[in-house]
């Protein structure tokens, strides 16, 4: 579809007869609180009863346990792992 010069001219005219003395937003309305409802403060989370936390004082983590078997690694330096035997 073609956009005829008449019609881009008539647009253009259009946007600069716009008034720049009047406000591009319209005025705030302050809104109103409905009469007859208390409006309440949200619920606070109640903190636990501990100090604020300082990055001079890493905070303390228990070592994992160990698992009682060995991780699936090879037996020995001389076996194959699978990143190997995939290139192969």
């Amino acid at each position: 579809m073609k956009i005829h010069i008449e019609e881009r001219g008539a647009a253009l005219r259009f946007v600069l007869s716009a008034d720049p003395e009047l406000p591009s937003d319209p005025p705030e309305i302050p809104e109103k609180e409905p009469e007859g409802i208390p409006v309440e403060p949200p619920e606070t989370i109640p903190q636990p009863d501990k100090g604020p936390f300082s990055p001079d004082e890493p905070e303390q983590i228990p070592p994992l346990p160990m698992p009682e078997h060995p991780s699936r690694g090879p037996a020995s330096p001389d076996q194959p792992t699978m990143q190997q035997e995939a290139s192969g």
